[in-house]
């Protein structure tokens, strides 16, 4: 399995080296020619006609951005709401494909059909992404997070209830698709809810968060489990779905199919010295 994982790791280390960095970022650091080039053989990789250059504006002084921004008055809604969909997410993909064969054990099954039946719900993780990439930029990130969230909060408040294998399974499958297409989903929206300049640290506290809330899952779920056994468990992962559901309907932000400096949140929020970046040519 390591092995696997680690040929894996080479590969992706291997197309890095040939990865441009980021011309938005290089325009954002006064790097401006080191951009234009990136942007020159993208166009020609692309096999697009060479698109006029930006209007030429005065390069804004590159200034260090403290991790504080993040908690600012413009900024913590999303910083917030990237954290909890980050816990939710992380908590219940790691919940589902870590637990799960544990729990069907000690319900008596044996460890060969444990896995079976685990082996068949995970082929979920498989349907999620291909869900993700038929739909996501068509129903957008905000509400696909929501309808996500309240399928898995559904399809779980049903699982408990089930006895038959074929609808175990079956239900089970359905799950996983929906709770990989939240995760996937959830992924995708981090970096889209911060601009240029502190992308990085917004995306890196969520995760950060959300991890903090992996190494706190085993304590809770187990707790869970030997009070009110697999119900217990997944009755609490649909609840948590629904929270994220109702979260992302009420506060989230839509950012599909929009420029980042239509989502600057100091933009939006009316600050008055918030300036746009000068964004590289599209």
């Amino acid at each position: 399995m390591f092995v696997i994982g680690g040929v894996g790791t080479l590969w992706a280390w291997w197309l890095s080296r040939h990865l441009p960095e980021s011309p938005r970022w290089l325009e954002r650091m006064g790097r401006g020619q080191e951009a234009e080039i990136i942007l020159l053989r993208i166009e020609e990789e692309a096999g697009v006609a060479r698109l006029p250059p930006a209007s030429q504006r005065p390069s804004p002084p590159v200034l260090r951005v403290s991790i504080w921004v993040l908690f600012s008055r413009a900024v913590i809604r999303r910083t917030l709401l990237a954290i909890f969909v980050n816990i939710i997410c992380l908590f219940g993909s790691h919940t589902l494909t870590g637990w799960m064969p544990t729990f069907f054990v000690k319900q008596g099954m044996s460890v060969t059909h444990s896995l079976a039946f685990n082996s068949a719900m995970m082929a979920g993780f498989v349907a999620g992404p291909i869900l993700c990439m038929v739909f996501a930029d068509r129903i957008g990130r905000r509400w696909g997070l929501s309808v996500l969230g309240a399928l898995c909060a559904a399809i779980g408040a049903t699982y408990p209830f089930l006895t038959s294998a074929f609808a175990i399974v079956s239900c089970g499958f359905l799950m996983v698709t929906v709770v990989s297409a939240f995760l996937y989903t959830a992924s995708g929206i981090n970096p889209e809810l911060f601009p240029t300049d502190y992308r990085f640290r917004g995306s890196g506290v969520a995760q950060m968060f959300g991890r903090l809330g992996l190494v706190a899952s085993p304590f809770i779920i187990l707790a869970l489990f030997n009070r009110y056994g697999i119900g217990g468990v997944v009755s609490a992962l649909s609840g948590m779905y629904l929270f994220a559901a109702v979260l992302m309907a009420i506060a989230g932000v839509e950012t599909n199919q929009q420029s980042l400096e239509s989502l600057d949140p100091e933009m939006m929020s009316g600050t008055p010295d918030a300036m746009p970046s000068p964004a590289p040519r599209r």
